[in-house]
């Protein structure tokens, strides 16, 4: 029995109390014998034990973390059988034998687990988890208890393993394990700790944030990211392949590394005003890649802020818009050629109209002098003016784009290019080298030989004198090439299709981006004053345009320049058409109604063909014109009609009058028309379509030719 004892010197004790009774010979009780052992220490220790059972306990129901007291001692049976039958190399053998493993994992008991765990698993209490591990496992936990299980044979406990699991009401989780064998239990594995931690927000975390890196890893867009110094920290993919720096040259260095020169001190500081003060800023780069070329950027600078608030950095995003900044630039040029175009046309009518009435009148004066009279040297000088007149109102013409009197046949461009290099070799100087890489295969394409040797020659003699002073090399070139999808994008003005490209290449001074984009404009020239008339380039643009193709050019100071044309390709069939007999003899007979707003013009043409014996009845208005038609319908031989006109156009007008008298004999006359043209004019039923102005003798031929066959047909 234990007892509290005191010593003599006061101090009380425990002492265990060992008694035995003394007995004589004849077994009647006779005395007592005892002694006592000291255990107070053992008293304490046992004390001091229990006080730490109740701490562990409390540590164990309390831990957040989830805990599982687990008895392995039967497994610990196993792997010593298993090791008595041979098996040393643990994890080969369970490689080969994986249905081992899930046998040894119904061996564990659970002891106990804590509150944490019931939580984690959603269960309502211990009874539902300690009937054993199955109820937890997943196909994946297998494996991972594969792993505990080498961990204690190995005797290495510092590792943790990532796992999965599920709860009883069948919900996946991902965890972390760590297992630890109780102290004394070393060999016999009676009391194993496992400790769990749920990692399943985390893992959705690190998803969302793979996710994201992967999204900026991919992203088209250039994303970077600096401190607050502006020292670069990230760039992604986009970033490395827009501006030709790998991240690891930029890493550590600042962005002015891309600084083009563009933009002045003034630019980066309200950059950096509005960014340092917690503002997005949103603006456009011209920046310098690692090559030197300039690229244009679309930019988005946002700070980024820790939980408090505070600026840590800055993240930039970025979008490359070189592309659809020249493509924007190509289609205003567009524009503004297209309406330098409809300027020029406007131009062009009105002042064909006014040569018409010089030309026609000055025919009609130089008819009525005397071969010896001195005015008609005069008349010669107006006449040759008019000319001249009328031939720059051609080429303004030309650049129009709506102008329908382009001939439109299918020609071969090999005997084009060689007959034009052949009469512009005698024009440059010998220190000009001019060389030919002409694909003598190429296809032919519709349009006029004579207007496309004129494009030629055009580019050739700009391409001399871009060379006049240091000499140097001519090339022009012909093959055949493919528009894809792309290439229609890249360039809005083509469709996709085959082409032939001609080439004019030159090693002259070239020139820079400000005059590239003007060279095309009507008047605008580079050489010095009485050089040119700046029309040359605006024909050839009109022409080219005109035929359904397109001109590029590439240029650069010091590096020369290459004018690339491209005319559609077409299959070649062509049929040989008839000129249209010339006859000295102008004279006929027959009544024509004339119809032009312009009173000198109908009068000046009258009196041409009343000279040359004609009936004429003239009229200024075509609304009235067409009610004398129709008074008479078969009176006339002929009706000539201008196109522009107030009330009714001649096509309207000659529609009208067809349906009066099918058939009828009909000219349309124009000064400049982007609504009708040659083929159109002839599809509606005119025999004949003539663009002012006109020379009278020609004007008295065309209406000679259409008379004649007329009467030829219907005899």
């Amino acid at each position: 029995m234990e007892i509290r004892m005191r010593r003599k010197s006061g101090d009380e004790f425990y002492a265990h109390l060992f008694l035995s009774i003394l007995r004589d010979e004849h077994g009647v009780d006779i005395g007592m014998i005892g002694y006592s052992i000291d255990i107070t220490e053992r008293r304490r220790a046992e004390a001091l034990l229990r006080e730490n059972e109740m701490r562990y306990r409390a540590l164990f129901e309390d831990s957040p973390t989830s805990l599982w007291e687990e008895d392995l001692s039967k497994v610990k049976s196993c792997i010593d059988d298993l090791r008595k039958e041979g098996v040393e190399d643990f994890r080969a053998y369970f490689k080969a034998h994986p249905e081992e493993v899930k046998k040894i994992a119904l061996l564990v008991r659970i002891v106990d687990i804590n509150q944490a765990t019931l939580n984690l698993y959603q269960a309502e209490s211990k009874e539902e988890l300690l009937s054993g591990l199955d109820l937890t496992f997943t196909s994946e936990s297998y494996v991972t208890f594969e792993q505990e299980l080498i961990s204690l044979i190995e005797g290495d406990m510092d590792e943790e393993y990532e796992a999965i699991t599920k709860t009883l009401t069948g919900e996946i989780r991902n965890i972390i394990l760590k297992i630890a064998v109780t102290p004394g239990n070393e060999t016999c594995w009676s009391s194993v700790l496992i400790s769990i931690t749920d990692i399943t927000e985390r893992k959705k975390a690190e998803l969302e944030l793979n996710r994201l890196f992967t999204a900026v890893e991919h992203a088209g867009e250039t994303i970077l990211i600096t401190d607050t110094e502006g020292t670069i920290k990230y760039v992604n993919p986009a970033f490395e392949r827009i501006s030709g720096y790998t991240s690891e040259e930029v890493i550590g260095e600042n962005p002015r590394i891309l600084a083009s020169g563009k933009h002045d001190e003034a630019f980066y500081k309200e950059m950096w005003e509005t960014i340092s003060s917690g503002e997005v800023w949103s603006g456009r780069f011209i920046n310098k890649n690692k090559n030197g070329e300039l690229y244009e950027e679309e930019a988005t600078i946002s700070p980024i802020k820790d939980p408090s608030g505070i600026i840590t950095g800055y993240v930039a995003i970025l979008r490359d818009i070189t592309h659809e900044v020249m493509l924007r630039k190509k289609y205003r040029q567009a524009q503004k050629m297209e309406a330098l175009g409809t300027l020029s046309g406007g131009i062009a009518h009105d002042f064909n109209n006014i040569l018409t009435s010089i030309m026609c009148n000055a025919d009609l004066a130089m008819d009525y002098m005397p071969e010896s009279s001195k005015g008609k040297d005069e008349i010669d000088k107006i006449l040759s003016a008019t000319k001249r007149a009328s031939h720059l109102i051609q080429r303004i013409l030309l650049f129009s784009r709506g102008d329908e009197n382009l001939d439109n046949k299918p020609i071969f461009l090999q005997p084009v290019l060689k007959e034009s290099l052949e009469l512009i070799r005698s024009s440059l100087p010998k220190t000009i080298e001019i060389s030919q890489n002409i694909d003598i295969n190429a296809g032919a394409t519709l349009g006029s030989p004579t207007q496309i040797s004129q494009v030629i020659m055009n580019l050739c003699v700009n391409a001399g004198y871009a060379m006049k002073k240091t000499g140097g090399k001519l090339t022009v070139s012909l093959k055949e090439v493919e528009i894809g999808e792309d290439g229609a994008i890249a360039h809005p003005n083509l469709q996709v299709g085959s082409y032939l490209k001609v080439e004019v290449r030159d090693t002259g001074h070239g020139m820079d981006k400000e005059i590239v984009e003007r060279i095309f404009e009507p008047f605008f020239s580079t050489k010095r004053s009485g050089g040119g008339s700046g029309l040359g380039l605006a024909t050839v643009h009109g022409i080219v345009t005109g035929y359904g193709g397109m001109i590029t050019v590439d240029s650069e100071p010091g590096k020369g320049s290459i004018f690339a044309i491209y005319f559609p390709r077409v299959d070649y069939d062509i049929e040989e058409g008839c000129e249209a007999k010339q006859d000295d003899d102008l004279e006929g007979v027959g009544n024509i109604l004339l119809v032009d707003d312009e009173e000198y013009i109908a009068e000046g043409w009258s009196s041409t063909l009343r000279k040359l014996g004609y009936s004429v009845t003239t009229f200024i208005n075509p609304v009235e014109a067409l009610d004398g038609f129709r008074e008479e319908p078969d009176r006339f031989d002929l009706v000539i009609t201008d196109q522009t006109m107030p009330g009714m156009t001649g096509e309207a007008l000659g529609k009208e009058i067809l349906r009066l008298r099918p058939y009828m004999p009909m000219i349309l006359c124009t000064g400049f028309s982007n609504t009708i043209g040659s083929e159109k004019a002839q599809a509606i039923g005119f025999s004949k379509f003539i663009t002012k102005p006109i020379a009278n003798k020609d004007f008295a031929q065309a209406v000679r030719n259409v008379i004649d066959i007329n009467r030829y047909e219907g005899e």
